[in-house]
């Protein structure tokens, strides 16, 4: 004879007289007088693993968040303990894990098992009444509806620092000045690395210095991310897709043995490149050139550019027959209508490297696959004219 598994709450609720003593009746260690001292940390404590009236084994799962905009960290906790659960967040760890527990004890009170977290209470309305007076204090808000730090402060100068250490970029150079009169003193500080320069004021340097840091901070993160997603296709592959290997390359006119020297002995790349974009008879008019200047230093130290190219083929043109009649060429539908690829270069400054970029994508265009112009339809085999017979004598 085999027995079913059953969750323990499952089994509590289908036979109630097991677990009378703890769901309907406070144990012999509850107190009669609820204790308003407990934190409700201190109150799931108690009813885990870890005290004497256990129920469960209480767990926790702490992440931190940041805001993008403002910078601000907010840390989330979710507590867990049999099937009651709640989640809080804060400026704070501790904050955020008094409110997941309240929450979680809170939820077992909607479940009508307060006394089993030792709430000596007769209805689910008392026992709300009694876990309010253990509610963790709400941080108060500033104008801009955001909390006010309770926690030790972001030290987002040494984080910066951190940060350039790691990803082996120099330090943030800081420069300051001041404006008004004596008593009313407005600090300015301007943090800079390489390209990327920010400013922020303040009543005091520090603080100002501070701010600058931070705003530093979050407008590098993004770059160096970007530079890190693009290191797979550095070599302007396109982007989601991957080059068929028996695809053949027949050159920008069609013919085999296109010259591609140009892509490196170009003056003026950039300029060639829009030029080149600009066929309306290859493409459409609503291509993209975007280049970003990369703070992240390559390993010999020089400058790095992204190129990001967006374009869309020009649907193919009719074909004029020998005998005078039009075709409409065919179109793979399956094929995509737009194309996105990314190439990097490097030089001796930002200008350089934008050069640099723009080559790499002319050594690509320049071996695209596919004519220029349509290429005209090979004319039919004439029929073969028949020889006479030679005349019977």
């Amino acid at each position: 004879m085999s027995f079913p598994f059953m969750d323990i709450d499952d089994y509590r609720r289908l036979h109630p007289e097991i677990g009378k003593s703890m769901s309907e009746e406070p144990t012999a260690n509850a107190p009669s007088v609820f204790n308003v001292r407990r934190t409700p940390a201190q109150v799931v404590g108690e009813v885990s693993s870890k005290g004497q009236n256990q129920i469960g084994n209480a767990m926790f799962d702490d992440t931190e968040e940041v805001c993008k905009s403002t910078g601000v960290i907010t840390y989330a906790c979710r507590a867990r303990l049999m099937k009651f659960s709640g989640e809080g967040r804060s400026r704070s760890k501790k904050v955020a894990k008094q409110k997941a527990c309240f929450e979680l004890i809170k939820s077992a009170i909607e479940m009508d098992r307060y006394l089993e977290f030792l709430i000596p209470a007769n209805s689910k309305a008392e026992a709300h009444a009694m876990l309010e007076k253990i509610k963790p204090e709400d941080e108060e808000l500033n104008s801009e509806g955001t909390a006010q730090p309770t926690a030790q402060p972001v030290n987002w100068v040494g984080k910066l620092e951190e940060f350039c250490t790691q990803n082996k970029m120099p330090t943030a150079d800081y420069s300051f000045s001041q404006s008004g009169p004596t008593n009313n003193m407005t600090f300015t500080v301007h943090a800079k690395i390489r390209d990327t320069e920010v400013s922020a004021d303040g009543k005091k340097k520090n603080l100002a210095k501070t701010a600058a840091a931070q705003k530093l901070y979050l407008a590098l993160v993004p770059q160096v991310a970007e530079l890190k997603k693009a290191q797979d296709r550095i070599e302007g592959l396109e982007l989601g897709t991957e080059p068929e290997e028996d695809e053949k390359i027949e050159g920008i006119l069609g013919k085999p043995g296109v010259d591609v020297s140009q892509a490196q002995t170009d003056p003026k790349p950039q300029e060639t490149l829009k030029g080149i974009l600009s066929d309306e008879i290859r493409f459409l008019a609503n291509y993209d050139l975007k280049y970003r200047d990369l703070v992240y230093p390559s390993t010999r130290g020089r400058s790095q550019t992204l190129l990001t190219v967006k374009y869309s083929k020009a649907p193919p043109q009719p074909i004029k027959n020998p005998d005078g009649s039009v075709s409409t060429p065919k179109v793979d539908k399956d094929a995509p209508s737009a194309f996105t690829y990314v190439f990097c270069g490097e030089g001796e400054d930002a200008d350089l490297a934008r050069d640099e970029a723009a080559r790499a994508a002319l050594l690509h265009f320049l071996t695209l696959k596919g004519p220029r112009e349509p290429s005209p339809a090979t004319p039919a085999p004439s029929p073969a004219t028949p020889t006479p017979s030679p005349a019977t004598p």
